[in-house]
């Protein structure tokens, strides 16, 4: 992945605190305009981004929906993704799609992978194995950490 450059790489650079780049690189107005856009170029200058996986654990919100479907190869599950991609992305949101091939086994590692991830929340059509066999535990285990479920049929 490389060396990212972080807030306290740029701090080094400018000899002051971690927390000044910060505020610099969020507009707060305690900072100096000028400081603030000389930080702010230098910062784009060098290709830094803010760390999500920071911001997420910070926030408590990861700003991502998990989606788990069977199969992306039938209309309606294209366009149920098609329809929150249009909602979701102008409002910062990214779509994080599994699809399970109607595999009860995937779809319940995908579930765990999605949780652990702390996605904000996950639309699911079940697979028909789930379906079929009432294979439910992995969205009870889901829906015990209070993690908001949308099922799609």
């Amino acid at each position: 992945m490389g060396n990212a450059v972080s807030i306290k790489d740029i701090a080094r650079k400018f000899k002051c605190a971690p927390s000044t780049i910060s505020r610099a690189l969020n507009d707060h107005p305690m900072i100096n305009i000028d400081t603030r856009k000389t930080i702010q170029e230098y910062a784009n200058k060098v290709g830094y981004q803010k760390n999500t996986i920071s911001l997420s654990l910070l926030n408590k919100c990861s700003n991502t929906l998990g989606v788990i479907i069977p199969s992306i190869s039938h209309f309606h599950e294209t366009a149920i993704i098609e329809g929150l991609e249009a909602i979701l992305q102008p409002a910062g949101y990214l779509l994080n799609i599994c699809v399970t091939n109607e595999c009860h086994a995937l779809e319940k590692e995908y579930l765990n992978r999605l949780v652990a991830n702390r996605v904000d929340a996950i639309c699911i059509s079940l697979s028909q194995e789930t379906f079929d066999h009432s294979l439910n535990e992995h969205i009870d285990l889901a829906i015990s950490r209070s993690l908001p479920i949308i099922f799609m049929d």
